[in-house]
């Protein structure tokens, strides 16, 4: 990187320093000093840099084509000088003296380097001894504390009683939670950085409320998210960006996720997510993976400014890393966020269900203009490889940055082109000179449209749109009336062929007593481990609508969704007046263990060396309790536990019994939570043969 600095002043300018940031975390200070007891020199500059990042630099400052100058203890015909400057270092790298006539002519060039892993070490060595102390501290105190039950102050108050900074025992802040061991990849083959997990009063700007400068950390700054708060950070989470840039565009989509939404000086924070179809509060602590002694790896808002960060880890904790949040779509965070059905629809296939462009327009303006959804275009994907300094030509062509989300804000069919309103949130410097021409263009043949546009929107005509963009999620965010109830398939056999099938245990009936429009989703849980596999194996299913008259006695089809292996899946339809049946179904010939995995008798269960069991067993662990927890309530009853017993052993457990297991593990009003429930498994099931068989 080179700047170019012109002095040809011979007046007698006055002592000044100057500074100028010449790259992300690389500042040069300029200062002057006037001579007036060297006959010899009139003044002298040096200048310094200064690294706020964890980077080393290697700077050059050549001077070349500069006359009547020196620089200190160099030869007199040597103009340059080459310096290298560690992580947050400041550093003389050239000072100036001035002789008489001089003229100043400078050129800088500068290299920036990631310090080896265990340079970085050595900066944050302490904080990870502290950190280890504070898990160990809280893995004491609070192991049997039941938080996801408990409100803000009520953890609050346990914290100050027990005297203990809260901390996640259930995603710890380590290399873990960055990189689930599952993915059988090294931090080190992902990142350049080791992660330093920080606190947001480590890292944030805040202002200055007294006469000592105090960071005042927020939720929200002025109380509303906004879409330009979303800063991208060096974990390609391009999706999740997008998708809270397109939610803040009504924020109060934002703000309901947060059950308070104040600042907590204890960093507890609970977060509701719709996870498989069905609202749960995530509780988190606020340590944030960062790089050394600087920023957050991850997406954040600028300053002060938490929600970003705090989303971004409640999302990570559900997806069990946070390298799981790059292999989830924008429609699938959509649902998680909001609870509201969600299409994802390609560009190419619209043009031709709708009729071609003119269809296709329509449909996007219906979308966006009428029904008012957030609808998001996703740029065309171009390969990111760091190791390639050069841009695809494609990503050269595009006016939009190539992954990312464009929220569409309005269809203007007015005009002599159809035009399409973004939302311009992600900048790129090489693409501004091109966008800014773009839109005096588009200004040029549409007068009216100056007004309103800004430097945070962007007109294209749906021509380009159609080149620049490949796929739209489309959110349909409205206040729904809403049921969400939790259902089974079952294995049965009939008795006379002893022939398996796989059916609903419920099916669900509704009356309908005027014309309504009705959108029935069906989720299965899925463990994503990379964009295209699931830890677990997902069953085919399918939906179908019937009528019920019950007058002619009889029962008629009205719609439905054939067989489908996907996660989730959502029919709407208008219906009149009625009843009607809604009947889940599967084939259940896919159920089975997932095709990728080994055989399931060489899988570990148990980590003899950090003396604790393994993820696929944890996993399975939660699932069993998932299977019994009938009420939704996040802990077993009485009888629900029962169930499980009867089910692993040939004899019942009495209730005198299971009071004895609540005094013992994690609890919460009479019921087992689902950490108590792993801790009661891993006591009772070390013998990994007995696990085995108990499975």
């Amino acid at each position: 990187m080179t700047s170019n600095n012109n002095n040809n002043e011979n007046s007698n300018i006055e002592d000044q320093v100057e500074s100028r940031e010449l790259a992300p975390g690389v500042v040069l200070f300029k200062e002057y000093k006037r001579y007036t007891d060297n006959k010899d020199y009139v003044g002298i500059f040096i200048w310094k840099v200064q690294i706020t990042t964890m980077s080393i630099v290697d700077f050059e400052v050549h001077l070349d084509q500069s006359e009547n100058i020196e620089l200190e203890d160099k030869e007199e015909s040597e103009l340059r000088t080459v310096n290298r400057i560690f992580p947050f270092q400041t550093k003389e790298v050239a000072t100036v003296k001035l002789k008489n006539n001089w003229k100043l002519k400078s050129k800088f060039k500068l290299t920036m380097n990631v310090p080896d892993k265990d340079v970085q070490h050595t900066y944050i060595e302490n904080d990870e001894i502290k950190l280890m102390n504070v898990v160990r501290a809280a893995n004491t105190k609070l192991k049997n504390i039941p938080f996801e039950h408990l409100s803000k102050d009520e953890i609050e108050k346990i914290l100050t009683s027990v005297n203990c900074q809260f901390v996640d025992l259930d995603f710890l802040p380590n290399d873990d939670a960055m990189v689930h061991p599952r993915y059988e990849e090294s931090l080190k083959e992902i990142f350049d950085y080791i992660v330093h997990w920080r606190k947001p009063e480590d890292f944030c700007t805040g202002q200055v409320v007294n006469e000592i400068e105090k960071k005042e950390i927020k939720i929200f700054n002025y109380n509303e998210p906004e879409p330009n708060d979303i800063q991208q950070g060096i974990l390609p989470d391009y999706n999740l960006a997008s998708a809270l840039s397109a939610l803040a565009e009504k924020n109060n989509l934002v703000k309901r996720l947060f059950k308070s939404e104040g600042y907590s000086k204890q960093g507890i924070y609970q977060i509701k997510l719709c996870v498989a179809g069905e609202w749960i509060t995530i509780y988190i602590d606020d340590f944030f993976p960062c790089i050394p002694m600087s920023n957050p790896i991850g997406s954040r808002s600028a300053g002060n400014e938490l929600w970003v960060l705090i989303l971004e880890k409640a999302l990570a904790k559900v997806l069990e890393s946070y390298y799981s949040l790059i292999n989830v779509s924008i429609s699938e965070f959509f649902m998680m966020l909001t609870g509201c059905p969600t299409l994802y629809i390609n560009v190419e296939d619209m043009l031709k269900t709708e009729g071609g462009v003119e269809g296709s327009l329509k449909k996007i303006k219906q979308f966006v203009v009428d029904k008012r959804y957030l609808i998001v275009a996703i740029s065309k994907s171009v390969e990111v490889d760091p190791n390639i300094e050069t841009s695809t030509e494609l990503d050269d062509e595009m006016l939009t940055i190539p992954n990312f989300g464009y929220c569409i804000l309005d269809v203007k069919d007015k005009f002599k082109n159809n035009l399409i309103l973004l939302r311009k949130v992600w900048f790129d410097s090489k693409k501004e000179e091109k966008l800014k021409k773009h839109q005096e263009d588009i200004f040029k043949r549409n007068p009216l449209l100056e007004k309103e546009g800004s430097e945070n929107t962007l007109y294209l005509t749906y021509e380009e749109f159609l080149k620049e963009f490949s796929y739209l999620s489309v959110c349909f965010t409205k206040n729904w009336e809403e049921v969400r109830i939790r259902g089974k398939f079952i294995l049965a056999k009939e008795q006379e062929s002893l022939q398996e099938s796989v059916l609903s245990k419920w099916y669900y009936t509704v009356q309908i007593d005027r014309p309504t429009n009705l959108i029935i989703g069906l989720h299965q849980d899925e463990d994503r481990v990379k964009e295209n596999e699931s830890r677990k194996q997902l069953m085919d299913i399918s939906l179908s609508i019937l009528k019920q008259d019950n007058n002619a006695n009889e029962i008629t089809h009205v719609d439905g969704i054939d067989f489908t292996l996907a996660s989730n899946i959502q029919l709407e339809v208008s219906l009149p007046p009625g009843n009607y049946i809604i009947l889940p179904r599967t084939t259940g010939c896919f159920f089975g263990r997932p095709y990728f995995k080994k055989n399931v008798d060489t899988v570990p269960l148990y980590n003899y060396e950090d003396k604790k069991f393994t993820p696929i067993f944890l996993a399975t662990i939660k699932d069993i309790f998932k299977k019994f927890d009938l009420l939704l309530n996040r802990k077993l009853s009485y009888n629900e536990f029962k169930g499980f017993w009867e089910c692993v052993n040939s004899y019942s457990i009495s209730e005198m019994e299971f009071e004895g297991l609540l005094k013992k593990y994690c609890d919460y009003e009479k019921g087992l939570t689902e950490r108590g429930f792993i801790d009661f498994f891993e006591d009772s099931y070390l013998n990994e043969g007995e696990v085995r068989r108990t499975f």
